[in-house]
């Protein structure tokens, strides 16, 4: 042995300032020499590892020191010296103790657990190697990697557990093979072909040798060819071929003292001597065998020990020794229940540690699982209030900008134009309301989503026109307002409201099919209409009122227009009085046959007889009434008065209907119809005694008409006022419950008398009648006031007709005696 001061396992004692220490490229490359030496030569290995150690401590470089420690107890481990390998290896755990996460670790705790394996601690062995595996792949260190797995298949192979060897030394192998790690792949190869061999596949063991000798030479790893020589002789001597087994025996023999693990050395001697007994050199084989058996008892060898008197036994009894042979089976019986109670408690400690690891994953598992959990709910959390901000200030459905962030951009350019410093002369602020005319016409007849789909692509097209600086948001419904600061010389509100209406006017593709939409536009501009968000928020809002008076239209805000509000507002309070008080009242006009002259129908007016204003007729406040909450009120007691009045003339005119305006509003309330039957029942009426008139819209209107089937059933009338100003789809209406339509007075009043003239201004009225004719529809012909608009509409089949020629609406006592005039002679 060479002379070496080698420190105890205490350590160096303190530390004090030396001599110059080595660069820390030389200390690299002399722990990587010694790391090289290990197998080879390790006592050279221990002498270049301490002395780097040394040079470390000097340099106050931890981690290399703590590498250093680490080879000096893998030398002492190769050496046989376990003690002081166990030593090295803590001293070295305690020195890296306060580095980050490092290969060395991974080193240090497989160092650790060939200590406790052979010391039979099977289960901190199997930790040792787990922990050395986890640190490996957490830091991608495939060495250490490969190194920890290969450990653990040699600590798996010792307990006998050989399926799940190959796996791990498979996988090392693999690792070190593509890597190149030169050593690490003999090493795995070996043990490879060793659990083949225990396996009994000696064929594929005997191939892994052979292919692993020539390269192991080369490289003059003279412990390693030993072993595998000896390994070939063993997968020789399991094929039967026993003189090419003793050939190799022999080389193994040869390099015995290069041979520094004696369980090795003991697995030599076993198999030297089974092949010399086949080989019927018996006394030449009892000497190896006796070899074995001394070295297995010297370091308490279970298996060799097992072994080799098994292999005694049977050549002391084949040379009629029986009594010997008895005697060795009776020791090999001890050494094997030694064996296996050694064997039991290695795997019962395996079994614990393995246990105590899977609790410890599990355990990490579900704080993993937890710090995931929180981390994504921390990460939806973010998302969540990123959204939110957005949302806070955009509309979901088009993404513009929505009222409250719209309002702040308001306000900002309201303050640049109310006094604030820096402000440009001029600059005033419009804002444009746009509402789109009929839009429920759209989503009752198309849906809700191409609904929504027009609100988008007319979001894109008012985004698409905004000049620089200018906002546009969605109130929402379907009402959208824009914001444009605008000084001297530049397009002002009007012009780009004016702009906007045309090219909202230009077709809008839903589900490849056009459509046109119109809308109403109303604009206020500050300082002049408004200093403040509220004020010109209102009187941009009564323009747009304004103009959907109209429809279609665009209207800029004037004084006029808040005295307008005033008086609706005015109007809705003296409403209110005037249905306490019973100033409401109805008018009748009578509805008659065109041929005959005969009443068929009564269409109920009502009128306000206001206490100031003298009588009112509807056109004068139904509008407002229409837009309060006393609109359902309202029609549910003309709907009463009406059929009472009815009743009274049905006596002398039992087949007379009475005929009631209704709003699309009124037709989709859910108790409408239980409404309808209640009056009906506590008048004492059929529902064949009232007709319900509707506007075209109403009729465009997806009105759900479920809840009057009874009803209709039992011949409720439904008519189609003002019919022909434009917004209807006779297809659809053709499809309504409708059975009556009334052509609005505007296209009977534009009828001309004059021959010439008559083809070409009844057009439209003769298209009329047919149309309805064609469907089963009764035709009404309103504001017939001449006695030749009767005769055009009676030679066009025009069914019944409505007008001052009949007679103008009247109360009901007048109304009275018109009738019962009628029927005198």
């Amino acid at each position: 042995m060479t002379d070496l001061a080698v420190p105890p396992p205490g350590g160096l004692g303190p530390r004090r300032p030396g001599p110059a220490h080595l660069p820390a490229t030389d200390l690299a490359a002399r722990l990587a020499e010694a790391d090289g030496l290990l197998v080879t030569s390790p006592e050279r290995s221990l002498h270049l590892a301490f002395r780097a150690r040394l040079d470390a401590a000097r340099a106050r470089d931890t981690r290399q020191e703590a590498l250093a420690v680490t080879l000096m107890g893998y030398a002492q481990y190769l050496l046989g010296r376990l003690p002081e390998a166990q030593g090295h290896f803590g001293e070295a755990a305690e020195l890296a103790r306060p580095l980050a996460p490092d290969p060395v670790h991974a080193r240090i705790l497989n160092g650790q657990a060939l200590c406790f394996m052979r010391l039979g601690n099977a289960g901190q062995a199997l930790e040792c190697h787990m922990q050395a595996l986890k640190l490996s792949e957490s830091l991608g260190d495939d060495r250490s990697r490969a190194r920890a797995m290969n450990n653990i298949g040699v600590m798996l192979l010792d307990l006998r557990e050989f399926e799940e060897a190959l796996r791990y030394i498979e996988d090392a192998r693999a690792i070190a093979g593509t890597l190149g790690l030169t050593e690490i792949h003999f090493s795995t190869s070996i043990n490879l072909a060793h659990t083949l061999q225990e396996l009994g596949r000696h064929a594929e063991a005997l191939e892994l040798n052979r292919a692993t000798l020539p390269d192991v030479r080369e490289a003059g790893l003279r412990e390693r060819e030993a072993l595998l020589n000896s390994n070939l002789s063993q997968n020789l001597l399991g094929l039967g071929q026993h003189t090419l087994a003793l050939e190799h025996s022999d080389a193994a023999l040869a390099l015995r003292e290069a041979v520094s693990d004696p369980e090795n050395l003991c697995r030599l001697l076993v198999a030297r001597g089974r092949i010399l007994t086949a080989l019927h050199r018996g006394e030449e084989a009892h000497a190896a065998l006796e070899d074995a058996l001394a070295l297995a008892r010297t370091h308490s060898i279970r298996r060799s020990e097992s072994e080799a008197r098994w292999a005694l036994a049977a050549l002391l009894d084949g040379q009629g020794a029986h009594r010997e042979a008895f005697e060795q089976l009776r020791l090999r019986d001890a050494a094997e229940r030694q064996l296996m109670r050694e064997m039991l408690e290695r795997r019962t400690q395996r079994m614990t540690a393995q246990l105590q690891l899977e609790r410890v994953e599990q355990r990490a598992r579900e704080i993993e699982q937890r710090r995931k959990e929180l981390q994504d709910a921390n990460n939806a959390l973010l998302i969540t209030q990123q959204s939110l901000q957005y949302y806070v200030q955009h509309d979901a459905l088009t993404g513009l900008k929505n009222r409250p962030a719209f309002e702040n951009d308001l306000q900002r350019a309201l303050g640049a134009v109310t006094g604030l410093p820096g402000q440009a002369p001029g600059q005033q602020v419009s804002l444009i309301f746009i509402d789109l005319d009929h839009f429920k016409v759209v989503n009752d007849t198309l849906g809700h989503p191409v609904g929504d789909e027009l609100l988008r692509q007319v979001a894109r097209r008012l985004s698409a026109a905004l000049p620089p600086g200018g906002v546009v948001a969605r109130q929402g419904g379907d009402e959208f307002t824009v914001l444009l600061t605008h000084g001297p010389g530049q397009p002002d509100g009007m012009t780009l409201a004016a702009q906007l209406q045309g090219l909202l006017s230009e077709p809008f593709d839903l589900a490849g099919q056009p459509l046109v939409l119109t809308t109403s536009i109303g604009v206020a501009v500050a300082p002049q209409d408004g200093h403040d968000v509220v004020t010109l928020y209102k009187n941009a809002d009564l323009a747009m009122y304004e103009a959907k008076t109209d429809r279609n239209d665009l209207r800029r805000y004037t004084p006029a227009l808040s005295e307008a509000a005033h008086q609706r507002l005015t109007i809705v309070q003296e409403l209110r009085s005037a249905v306490q008080s019973g100033e409401l009242l109805l008018h009748y006009q009578p509805i008659v046959d065109a041929r005959t002259l005969t009443p068929v129908k009564l269409e109920a007016l009502m009128r306000w007889q206001h206490p100031v204003r003298g009588l009112l007729s509807a056109d004068r406040f139904i509008r407002v009434l229409e837009h309060s909450e006393l609109a359902y009120g309202a029609t549910l007691w003309v709907l009463r008065r009406a059929l009472t009045d009815l009743k009274l003339w049905r006596r002398r005119w039992p087949q007379l209907q009475v005929s009631v305006n209704v709003s699309p509003r009124d037709l989709a309330r859910t108790d409408m119809a239980a409404h309808l039957r209640a009056i009906l029942d506590d008048v004492g009426l059929p529902a064949s005694a009232l007709e319900l008139e509707m506007t075209e819209y109403a009729a465009l209107s997806d009105v759900s008409w479920r809840p009057y089937t009874a009803l209709l059933e039992e011949g409720l009338g439904v008519a189609i006022d003002d019919f022909g100003t434009g917004y209807s789809s006779m297809s659809r209406l053709a499809h309504t419950p409708a059975r009556t339509l009334k052509i609005d007075r505007s296209l009977i009043q534009r009828l001309s008398p004059e021959p010439e003239d008559a083809d070409r201004s009844g057009q439209i009225v003769r298209t009329l009648i047919t149309f309805a004719h064609t469907y089963g529809l009764t035709t009404v012909a309103e504001g017939v006031e001449e006695d030749w608009q009767l005769a055009l509409l009676s030679s066009w089949y025009c069914d019944l007709i409505q007008g001052y020629l009949v007679a103008r609406p009247m109360a009901a006592a007048p109304l009275g005696e018109f009738l019962n005039d009628l029927l005198e002679p």
